[in-house]
């Protein structure tokens, strides 16, 4: 009988790990990366808006290479303690705290719906800011309009 086959689409940095855990369940792996993580062209603009994080806002890091690359274009960075932080999973959460010593917040879902989920249980944070690549499914970005939040994206990689 043949194995399950599973299309392995993630960056080529993290390729093999995920291959593992799949051939670890007996399934065939095809690896096929179809996307590329590159630094931004120009890291002006995200620093500026890294250093403008104020300290009421609630700060949403959507994976490990959102905080890689974040901490790579402001190294000097120190997210204050009265921020909000949320980690989109566990391995985000983990490589957070090799640089920030605020407590990390981790939604039930490691996905959008449940940084959406998350936010709309904490009442006191006065912005938004998501930390991430340039593109996405926008669906906290219309969580904050729905509900006249302030928000900013922060492309860093």
């Amino acid at each position: 009988m043949d194995k399950p086959t599973v299309l392995n689409t993630r960056a080529y940095a993290q390729q093999q790990m995920t291959t593992e855990v799949f051939t670890d369940r007996g399934f065939a792996v095809l690896d096929f990366p179809c996307i590329e993580i590159v630094d931004v062209d120009d890291s002006t603009l995200p620093f500026s808006q890294l250093h403008k994080i104020g300290e009421h806002d609630a700060v949403i890091f959507t994976s490990q290479h959102a905080v890689n690359y974040a901490f790579k274009i402001f190294p000097q960075w120190l997210i204050p303690d009265s921020v909000i932080v949320i980690a989109v999973g566990a391995k985000t959460a983990e490589v957070l705290e090799q640089h920030c010593q605020a407590h990390i917040w981790i939604p039930e879902q490691h996905n959008s719906q449940g940084v959406i989920d998350l936010l709309k249980g904490l009442k006191h944070y006065e912005k938004i800011q998501l930390i991430s690549a340039a593109h996405g499914r926008q669906l906290i970005q219309r969580f904050a309009q729905s509900n006249n939040k302030q928000w900013t994206q922060i492309n860093v990689y």
